[in-house]
């Protein structure tokens, strides 16, 4: 629309001819009415997304290309409306005001999705007063920002650019002041994959969750749940408690739920006698569904090339059958076990803010060996069932924390070779109990082991390989990797080489394949006669590896 600086230089030139002069007065009552249209548009468009029919839509993936062009819409708006004020074009800007409105409230409801209902409520009704006030001022008062907007427009834009400071970076690109910039900002254009569609569906998840506790979702689900003895819940952790009073008589199972809600579900599962077990969603990593709980980081990609993301991400047991930190903060909660675990974002990526997911939060490893990159910072996590937990590197305290929901988090912690250890204490300050990972000793050597020595003839019988690039005690090297050759010989096949890596840009039928934080795996497939099978791993600049399986 004309800004306030239009009537301030009179009346809008069209040509030869001159536009009929508004008041001020008129022009504030005009721009108070346009912007309560504006929210009524804004509030019917976030409406359709909590009705269940936007939810099928969702869950069906018919949504996705309504959510994606009212994003491009409202972006089309704003165009439209700056367009209009170079162009002094009432017209145009009227048009891109009403795309703008129109479309903006069904993309803003997905940010919205995140949060209560309360919250959602104190922030309409600030922002419908705010605007009241300003409205009965403008009308009344027509001279008022007039006089007022340089020192108001003053006042937002150091706001905003305090704001985009604390962040790191801009809105938008992965340049800043012409240098690439390098905070890995979750921005649309520096995830290398499509972060708008990323975004739908994390938003998605916490989406799920609050349809199903709307009276909609258990008028749809009755007739279903009444054939069945126990209930599967997706998603739908937020009935746990309501459906106690609403159906005292239903028996509960949550059959897929958030892994980042783990601790609270687990908590409902505790107190809600009904409610017999809660699974989050997912133990061990797949192929498919790929990239909806990976982490992401600029950088993700191999030298050359983009290499497409092919597994889910999600799982804390990853492809290879490695255990992820993840794993021992679940023991945790689940009450298996009281030893505190540790889990480091990966130093190889220090510097960089992964784009997490719904369905994974972080991309932490269970390791203190990162060759090369001493001296850089990242966040280090403690899971731990204490009331505190202390964090030690060599000797050097990060100090203790209070614990929540088991975690408790470090930030800029030094990567510098030796030992880490995480301490938990209980109410009282006593230590409960420790652990500790410490740094590979020595040159890089191949680790080769079997799951077993023996496999059946004329069978699908397998065997896994672990190889590992270690030091000489042991001790995995994360910021290592290299390509390895696995060579079979004898009575049996190569089945599979592979990784956990997401990005592979490597097929698992490949008789080389480069590791993942110092790990890869093989699989060999026993033959139809009996014999032994000879397996050699290499790697340049290694020593090679061998061993035997029997095949009976």
């Amino acid at each position: 629309m004309n800004d306030i600086q239009g009537y301030q230089n009179g009346p809008v030139e069209t040509g030869a001819s001159r536009a009929k002069e508004m008041s001020p007065r008129a022009y504030n009552l005009a721009m108070s009415a346009l912007i309560f249209l504006g929210f009524c548009a804004m509030g019917a468009g976030a409406y359709f997304t909590s009705t269940m029919s936007f939810a099928r839509m969702m869950m069906s993936g018919a949504a996705l290309p309504l959510v994606f062009g009212s994003f491009i819409l409202t972006i089309v708006g704003m165009v439209m409306m700056s367009a209009a004020a170079g162009k002094q074009s009432v017209g145009l800007s009227l048009v891109g005001y009403v795309i703008f409105a129109s479309t903006f409230g069904l993309t803003a409801s997905f940010g919205l999705a995140n949060y209560d209902l309360p919250t959602i409520n104190t922030a309409f009704i600030a922002t419908a007063a705010i605007t009241f006030v300003f409205g009965a001022l403008g009308v009344t008062f027509p001279k008022f920002f007039q006089r007022v907007y340089g020192i108001g427009f003053g006042i937002l834009l150091a706001t905003m650019l305090c704001s985009m400071s604390a962040k790191g970076g801009g809105i938008y690109g992965n340049k800043k002041n012409g240098k690439e910039n390098q905070n890995g900002s979750q921005t649309m254009d520096n995830v290398p994959t499509s972060a708008f569609f990323n975004m739908l569906m994390n938003l998605a998840g916490g989406m799920i969750e609050k349809m199903a506790a709307k009276p909609a979702a258990d008028d749809a689900t009755k007739v279903s749940f009444s054939y069945l003895d126990i209930g599967g819940y997706n998603y739908a952790a937020s009935r746990y408690e309501k459906d106690g009073t609403l159906h005292p008589d239903r028996v509960i199972v949550g059959s897929e739920t958030l892994p980042k809600n783990l601790y609270h579900n687990w908590q409902l599962v505790k107190k809600f006698p009904y409610v017999i077990g809660d699974f989050m969603w997912t133990g061990w990593d797949y192929l498919g569904e790929a990239g909806i709980g990976t982490v992401r980081y600029k950088s993700f990609k191999n030298p050359g090339q983009d290499a497409p993301i092919i597994s889910a991400g999600c799982g804390v047991i990853d492809l290879c059958g490695k255990l992820r930190p993840e794993v021992q903060w679940n023991r945790l909660v689940w009450g298996l076990d009281h030893t505190p675990g540790i889990g480091v974002e990966p130093y190889t990526h220090a510097g960089e803010t992964g784009s997490v997911s719904m369905w994974r939060d972080t991309d932490a490893v269970a390791s203190w060996s990162w060759a090369g990159c001493e001296g850089k910072k990242t966040k280090v996590t403690v899971y731990s069932d204490g009331e505190t937990a202390e964090l030690i590197v060599n000797g050097h305290s990060y100090g203790r924390k209070k614990t929540k929901e088991y975690k408790a988090v470090f930030k800029r912690v030094v990567y510098e070779p030796g030992t880490i250890t995480a301490i938990s204490y209980d109410g009282e300050g006593k230590e409960q109990s420790r652990t500790s990972m410490k740094t590979a000793v020595g040159p890089a050597e191949l680790r080769v082991v079997a799951d077993r020595s023996t496999l059946q003839a004329k069978t699908q019988d397998l065997a896994y390989i672990s190889i590992d690039l270690t030091g000489a005690d042991g001790i995995t090297k994360s910021s290592e990797d290299t390509a390895v050759t696995v060579e079979v010989d004898g009575a049996g096949t190569l089945l599979a080489l592979g990784s956990a890596r997401p990005n592979m840009g490597e097929n698992f039928f490949s008789d080389t394949h480069t590791t993942y934080y110092g790990k890869a795996l093989a699989v060999v497939r026993g033959g139809d006669a009996p014999g032994k099978i000879t397996v050699t791993v290499k790697a340049k600049g290694l020593q090679a590896k061998t061993l035997e399986l029997d095949v009976i």
